[in-house]
C-alpha cells in the first residue's frame, strides 16, 4: 500500500493534524487514537505491531472491533521497548473475539506467557478460551490489552495500581494518563465523542 518513508513532510503534517485523536499530551506522554491506517503507520513506526503495517489488515480488525490507543513516552528512545505501547480494548458487543492462532502453543505459552509467575496470571488465564479445535484463542472479556513496541504476539503484563499508576516490568504510566484514555474510550462508546 504505502510506506512511512514515502510520505512527504506535508502529508505527514496533514495526517498528524487531521487523522488522529489526541487524547492526552504533556511534556512526558502523548496518547493518540489513530483514525486512519496512514496515521497508524506513522505513529506505529519502529514497532512490530500489526496495526502499523502497510497492509492494513491488523488496523482494520482492531479498529472495527475495539478501541485502539498508542501511548508514546516522549522521554524514551526507540531502543527502549516501552517507548511506544499499544493499548486495545474490544467492544463488548464483539465478544467473544478471536485473538490469534495458537500455532500449537497452549494459551499460557502464547498470548499471556509474559504474565507467568504474576498474581494476575490465574485471573487472566480465565479471560481466554480455546476454539473447539484448539487452533485459535478467543477473548471473552473487554479488558484492555497492552503491547510494547517489540511484541506483537504476547500481551504485556500490566498491573493497575488505582490512583497511582499502571506498571509493567520497566514501564510505568501515571494514573492520570490511563484515566484520560479510559474515559475517552467510555465516552466514545456512548457516542459522546466522534472519531
Amino acid at each position: 500500500m504505502f510506506e512511512t518513508r514515502k510520505f512527504t513532510n506535508q502529508q505527514k503534517n496533514y495526517i498528524k493534524d487531521n487523522e488522529i485523536n489526541v487524547i492526552y499530551e504533556d511534556s512526558d506522554w502523548k496518547v493518540i487514537n489513530p483514525k486512519s491506517l496512514r496515521a497508524s503507520v506513522i505513529y506505529g513506526f519502529g514497532t512490530k505491531w500489526c496495526t502499523a503495517s502497510d497492509e492494513g489488515i491488523g488496523f482494520d480488525y482492531h479498529t472495527r472491533n475495539g478501541s485502539l490507543i498508542y501511548i508514546i513516552n516522549k522521554k524514551e528512545q526507540m531502543d527502549n521497548p516501552y517507548y511506544k505501547v499499544l493499548a486495545w480494548k474490544p467492544k463488548a458487543d464483539k465478544l467473544p473475539i478471536k485473538r490469534g492462532c495458537t500455532t500449537g502453543f497452549p494459551i499460557e505459552k502464547g498470548l499471556i506467557k509474559r504474565y507467568k509467575g504474576l498474581p494476575e496470571y490465574e485471573i487472566l488465564s480465565e479471560h481466554y478460551i480455546y476454539s473447539l479445535d484448539k487452533k485459535f484463542v478467543y477473548k471473552y472479556t473487554n479488558d484492555w490489552e497492552f503491547y510494547d513496541s517489540v511484541q506483537d504476539q504476547h500481551i504485556m503484563p500490566v498491573q493497575f495500581i488505582e490512583d497511582e499508576c499502571l506498571r509493567s516490568e520497566d514501564w510505568e504510566l501515571p494514573w492520570k494518563v490511563y484515566v484520560a484514555f479510559r474515559d475517552w474510550e467510555e465516552y466514545r462508546n456512548k457516542g459522546d465523542i466522534i472519531g
